[in-house]
């Protein structure tokens, strides 16, 4: 996740120390480990709810979203599951305004 996220002056320990420490990315491992009671769907419900806020804190915090090679091509962004999240509207966006 932290290869996606750039900001001009950080390199990716910088990254990743902002995605943890500052927006408070937790991997769904990491999720189920800490509530063991979440499984399935309520596990996977949880986990999105953690990425709409660590990517709503990296876009509100000046990070650019870069998905490879395209993300509605190649990316993560081409799944419906992940569409919505703020970082593949960013690219959407961008992607629109360059067309």
């Amino acid at each position: 996740m932290w290869d996606t996220w750039q900001k001009p002056g950080y390199t990716k320990n910088n990254v990743t120390r902002f995605l943890w420490d500052v927006c408070g990315y937790r991997t769904q491992r990491e999720l189920a480990a800490a509530e063991p009671n979440l499984t399935g769907s309520f596990l996977a419900e949880k986990w999105m709810s953690v990425l709409m806020k660590t990517e709503e804190c990296m876009l509100n915090n000046g990070f650019v979203y870069v998905d490879e090679p395209d993300g509605f091509i190649g990316g993560s962004c081409k799944f419906p599951q992940y569409q919505n999240l703020p970082s593949c509207q960013s690219l959407k966006k961008t992607r629109e305004q360059t067309q």
